[in-house]
């Protein structure tokens, strides 16, 4: 995290040779650790001018636009995907960005490439469900993709436990709703919006 120090190698090694497409891709990271937005998306094109199978600097990028809801993100993603086709990581990304747009179809198909890819992939899971439940509205399904992000997921997740609670309390399947709460606050007492979830469901009894 010394970028001061790693700039002056880096420039050393561009003046010995100005296509290092590596070297503008590092100088991309650096510009990203010190917050400069500009320039790191300058170094990061660069980098894919001089190596256009420069995985890492099409997923950057591509990051860059879905943080601010920029189609373009799109592309970078595919681009990146292209050069690694087994990519979970950028597909996780995409599917997020289609989320993010409100273009639920695009992000399910993404979601269901990952599970084709990877059954394990317990966040895919999750997503679908955060889909289907705050998008589309199809309760049943939402319920049914937390339960498989929990049976896949770390055995801390409390979100996934609480999410379908909420799946199964808008489906008015109170009591399993009242055990998703009380599954979430046994693994975190903390947790405010379970409490009141609970709390919420125990009122109406």
């Amino acid at each position: 995290q010394d970028a001061d120090a790693s700039f002056i190698y880096l420039n050393q090694a561009l003046k010995l040779d100005v296509h290092n497409a590596r070297a503008y891709q590092l100088k991309g990271f650096n510009y990203k650790f010190l917050r400069d937005t500009l320039n790191a998306l300058s170094s990061f094109q660069t980098a894919i001018e001089q190596d256009p199978n420069d995985y890492d600097s099409y997923l950057q990028i591509g990051l860059f636009y879905a943080n601010i809801n920029n189609p373009l993100a799109e592309d970078y993603f595919n681009n990146a995907i292209k050069v690694k086709p087994q990519s979970l990581e950028a597909r996780y990304a995409k599917g997020l960005h289609y989320q993010e747009m409100d273009e639920t179809r695009k992000a399910l198909d993404t979601y269901n490439e990952i599970i084709d890819l990877n059954p394990n992939y317990f966040n895919a899971y999750y997503n679908r469900g955060f889909v289907y439940l705050t998008q589309l509205e199809k309760f049943d399904s939402a319920a049914y993709e937390f339960q498989r992000a929990i049976d896949f997921g770390p055995q801390d997740y409390f979100e996934a436990h609480y999410n379908k609670g909420i799946a199964m309390e808008m489906n008015k399947e109170f009591t399993k709703a009242t055990e998703a709460f009380r599954a979430s606050l046994q693994i975190n007492p903390q947790y405010d919006l379970a409490a009141k979830g609970l709390e919420r469901l125990l009122d109406k009894k």
